[in-house]
């Protein structure tokens, strides 16, 4: 995946660690608890010394570091209760702003591993100011793909000719389904379409001479 040069470096300089002079980043397994199987060795990028061995940082781990790190930099709540952070909410984070930077929902899900965009849409955080934003974002776009010309005032001939199609269109169909400037498929021309369309409110469908 695509990722900016800040994040690159920081990257860098863990693999950097992680290989502690070696060519390659050592290969470990990894418990997994939700399968209770372990992973075949593999080159996990987040690794650490424990005794003689080489681990893979397990989720309890990144946990402790987390809380370790809310309580030093004393980030709370708004009520002033500590903040609790677990791995998974950086998943919610990262997705929420790939989206609200533009990344279409269905490319977060493929980076996120989902089989269903309806699982991505849950870890989106969307908020009422944010559909505006980028509703308004979207219009200013499309705008940009067209001339300028489209965008004017109508005159007053212009416009009467906009409502007159739709008042000529209601005349010659009724609430015939058929395509506008086709012919009628029936036998005999639909009755909508040979009286006064406003004279009263007619049924949802429309009777027939045949």
């Amino acid at each position: 995946m695509v990722i900016g040069p800040e994040l690159a470096n920081v990257f860098a300089q863990v693999i950097h660690r992680v290989r502690g002079g070696n060519e390659r980043v050592p290969l470990v397994t990894r418990y997994d608890h939700a399968e209770r199987l372990h992973s075949p060795p593999l080159p996990f990028l987040f690794q650490r010394r424990w005794g003689l061995n080489t681990i893979a940082v397990t989720h309890t781990r990144v946990k402790e570091l987390l809380d370790e790190l809310v309580a030093a930099a004393t980030i709370t709540n708004p009520d002033g209760t500590p903040a609790a952070f677990s791995p998974h909410d950086f998943r919610r984070i990262f997705a929420t702003e790939a989206v609200a930077s533009g990344l279409p929902v269905h490319i977060a899900a493929k980076i996120l591993g989902h089989d269903a965009i309806a699982t991505t849409q849950t870890y989106i955080a969307v908020y009422d100011q944010d559909v505006i934003d980028h509703h308004r974002a979207f219009i200013a776009r499309r705008r940009n793909l067209r001339s300028s010309e489209e965008y004017r005032e109508p005159t007053d001939s212009e416009w009467d000719e906009f409502l007159g199609h739709f008042a000529k269109r209601k005349i010659e169909l009724g609430t015939c389904g058929r395509a506008y400037g086709t012919s009628c498929q029936h036998e005999h021309p639909c009755l909508t379409e040979v009286i006064l369309v406003d004279s009263a409110p007619r049924p949802a469908s429309t009777p027939h001479l045949e």
